[in-house]
């Protein structure tokens, strides 16, 4: 008779699992699962995690130690088409759109958003954008052919939440970051790092106002996105599962 331990009874969970699950069942993460990855628990506030140290306080308190640090993060370039947005069309407004392209931080999937939301905690940079057009995206907040860095942690004010920081040519900040919505997280480990445009209900949180229900839940890299109104959600890895914003 085989004996079943509490280890090999908690993988037979985890493996039954599906990958950031929505809550009704309806959004569903297409990428494969290492049903091998067991969640971790969130790290206490202020604690680094794998590959990216973070940084304590806002990021316009220090721009010597914000530039090192940017500096010292890896990014998902080369990553394949399902890990990326590439050349993805960013639609705002009536008729606004832009080319962009967004990348992670390449150990974005290690970084706990419950950390870096909480008092004392440190912030951490996990995406990058690139506005490839020369016009500004007010609703990321980056400007002409410009980049902007996705934020998790503290805000101008003190608050504590998401925003775009916009980087200039001379790698200082932009005076006021564009502050986004935090939608929440669904669980499920993932053990890479990547990123998606989203309708804002990938993880099953409430679509953003004016999005159709037949719309493609997210944006692979392969749909240069002419054809879909999607770009109202960003959806990121982070640790223990997917968090996503609203942009618009």
């Amino acid at each position: 008779m085989v004996k079943w331990t509490n280890a090999a009874a908690l993988l037979l969970v985890v493996a039954a699992a599906s990958a950031c699950r929505a809550k009704d069942g309806s959004a569903k993460d297409t990428s494969p699962v290492d049903s091998s990855v067991v969640v971790a628990p969130p790290p206490p506030p202020g604690a680094n995690v794998k590959g990216n140290p973070g940084l304590k306080g806002k990021p316009e308190d220090n721009a010597v130690a914000t530039r090192n640090y940017l500096l010292a993060l890896g990014w998902g370039d080369n990553y394949p088409d399902s890990q990326i947005v590439d050349t993805a069309t960013f639609k705002w407004g009536t008729s606004n759109s832009a080319l962009i392209r967004v990348v992670p931080n390449d150990t974005a999937n290690t970084v706990s958003w419950e950390s870096a939301l909480a008092a004392g905690g440190n912030g951490y940079f996990v995406a990058k954008i690139y506005n490839l057009e020369d016009k500004a995206i007010a609703p990321l907040g980056v400007g002409r052919l410009g980049v902007g860095y996705l934020w998790v942690g503290e805000l101008p004010g003190g608050a504590r939440g998401v925003a775009i920081y916009s980087i200039k040519n001379n790698g200082s900040l932009e005076a006021t970051p564009k502050i986004l919505s935090y939608l929440g997280k669904c669980e499920s480990q993932h053990p890479y790092s990547a990123v998606k445009l989203t309708d804002g209900n990938k993880c099953g949180f409430g679509a953003a106002a004016g999005t159709s229900s037949t719309a493609p839940k997210y944006i692979l890299a392969s749909m240069t996105a002419s054809a879909f109104a999607v770009g109202k959600g960003l959806w990121i890895t982070c640790q223990g599962g997917c968090c996503e914003v609203s942009t618009q």
